[in-house]
């Protein structure tokens, strides 16, 4: 599927001035071109997006012409204050199925995939550069959400996705760049969705494939670690 956002774009009124919203903010202006978006909003609202968004570039040719050329960027922005804060990767080839999480501090993070190996970076209004950290995770289908743990100061990532046949669980620590993984349940799976509560215990929905012939595609309601012990408790 492709993914988009919008919110009634940068409209003028027959004078040419821009029209407000109730409040008196003006509408934001949408990056135009952009595809396969995914949005979040943090504690105070501000919009976090990330898309593909085709730049043209000049691409040099073998016999040192310049041809220019239409190249899609991963890119990503935060509206803020009746502005967009804008930061584009240039990383141009095998990034697939880019999502956004915030936690309750406002931290926020860009996953996404880079020929199946799962990366994460976080967003930050002083560094305009993109490095993005590498994880071992390797997979077709994940979601990400961030859980800040106020004890220690730190916001934890977590994800949920597709192995080989399983569903697991990985708790990022981005300060060590490491990754603790759990194995949720074998099987043949799809449509993961995941969120995390206030203690930071993450809860897991997905689609039991194999059991739709006995019992109609309905879902496990849920997959959670109760009781603390960083095994899953299932429930159905």
């Amino acid at each position: 599927y492709d993914y988009a956002f919008a919110e009634t774009s940068g409209q003028k009124d027959a004078e040419g001035n821009n029209i407000l919203k109730p409040n008196g903010t003006p509408l934001p202006n949408l990056p135009q071109g952009l595809s396969k978006a995914t949005t979040t909003l943090d504690n105070s609202g501000n919009l976090y997006a990330a898309y593909f968004l085709e730049i043209e570039k000049d691409i040099v040719n073998p016999d040192l012409t310049i041809t220019k050329s239409l190249i899609p960027h991963l890119t990503w922005i935060k509206w803020s204050k009746n502005v967009w804060k804008e930061q584009t990767a240039t990383l141009l080839t095998g990034i697939t199925s880019p999502q956004v999480a915030v936690d309750s501090m406002g931290n926020a993070f860009l996953f996404f995939l880079n020929d199946g190996n799962l990366r994460y970076a976080l967003w930050s209004d002083a560094n305009q550069s993109f490095d993005p950290t590498r994880t071992a995770i390797y997979t077709s289908e994940f979601v990400a959400q961030v859980y800040y743990d106020p004890i220690e100061q730190q916001s934890r990532p977590q994800v949920t996705y597709l192995d080989k046949g399983s569903v697991k669980h990985a708790f990022i620590e981005p300060e060590t760049e490491s990754e603790s993984i759990i194995e949720v349940k074998s099987g043949v799976f799809s449509s993961l969705s995941m969120a995390i509560d206030a203690t930071g215990s993450p809860h897991i929905l997905y689609h039991d494939i194999g059991e739709d012939a006995n019992r109609d595609g309905v879902f496990d309601r849920k997959n959670e670690d109760v009781d603390g012990d960083d095994d899953f408790d299932e429930g159905f």
